[in-house]
C-alpha cells in the first residue's frame, strides 16, 4: 500500500499572486508546516519535490528544504529558506489576518505554539535516532511522567499536553 507517487510531483492551489509561488520539500511528513499553512493560505503554490538532489543543494541559501522559491519582487523576490521564516512570510502574504492572526497578541500565540511543537519534534526526534537511552524514550510516553520541574530535554509527552492544555485555557 501507500500513496501514489503522483501525489508527490506537485500540487497547485490559486489566488491572487501574479506568481506561482513554488515550495520544495522531500516526499515525506516530517517539516510540513509550511505546505499545511499555504494549503490553508489562499496563495497560489505548487508543491515540488527535489528533482536531483545533489545539484540543489547547493543552489540553496542555507543548503536545506523546506525552501520557498518565485517570491514575488514585491515580496523581495528570489527565495527562502528555514521553516519558520516561510511561515511567516505565508502569515504576511495571505490576504486579511485569517494567517496572522488580528493583533500582535494573537501573532505570538501563533509562535509560542510553533515552539512548543518544535520541542516536541526535537524530542521525537532524539528517541527516533536513538540519541537517548530507551529508559528515556520509554518514560517519554509514561503516563505518570508529569514533572515540570526537571530540564524541558526530559519533558515527557505528557507533560507537553498539559502545558498545551493550560496555555490554550488562558487564550
Amino acid at each position: 500500500g501507500g500513496v501514489s507517487s503522483s501525489i508527490y510531483q506537485s500540487v497547485q492551489r490559486t489566488s491572487e499572486l501574479s506568481t506561482m509561488l513554488e515550495i520544495y520539500y522531500f516526499p515525506l511528513f516530517a517539516k510540513v508546516a509550511p505546505i499545511v499553512a499555504l494549503e490553508h493560505s489562499g496563495l497560489d503554490y505548487i508543491y515540488k519535490k527535489p528533482e536531483n538532489w545533489a545539484e540543489m543543494k547547493p543552489t540553496l541559501t542555507w543548503g536545506c528544504l523546506p525552501c520557498l522559491k518565485n517570491l514575488p519582487e514585491a515580496h523581495g523576490g528570489g527565495d527562502l529558506g528555514q521553516e519558520m521564516a516561510i511561515l511567516n512570510y505565508i502569515a504576511s502574504a495571505a490576504d486579511g489576518n485569517k494567517m496572522k492572526g488580528r493583533d500582535l497578541s494573537e501573532e505570538l500565540v501563533s509562535h509560542q505554539l510553533y515552539g512548543e511543537g518544535e520541542d516536541i519534534y526535537q524530542s521525537l526526534g532524539r528517541i527516533k535516532n536513538k540519541l537517548i537511552s530507551n529508559e528515556d524514550a520509554l518514560d517519554f510516553w509514561n503516563k505518570n511522567n508529569h514533572v515540570k520541574t526537571t530540564h524541558n530535554r526530559k519533558f515527557g509527552v505528557y507533560v507537553f499536553l498539559q502545558m498545551l492544555e493550560n496555555f490554550i485555557t488562558k487564550c
